[in-house]
């Protein structure tokens, strides 16, 4: 997170809204764990989206 914020600031974005999304090395997830963390992840960007300032 803190590279994301720092290209963005550098980018000029610096109040651009950002979701963290956990991240597994592909091969060693299980059956439905990216699907959990993205669906984890859908109110937190939806939050983003409409309420960002």
């Amino acid at each position: 997170m803190e590279l994301a914020k720092t290209e963005a600031k550098f980018f000029g974005l610096a109040t651009l809204p950002l979701v963290e999304i956990p991240h597994h090395p592909s091969g060693g997830a299980r059956a439905g764990e990216h699907r959990a963390d993205a669906e984890g992840a859908v109110d937190l960007v939806r939050q983003r989206l409409t309420l960002a300032k």
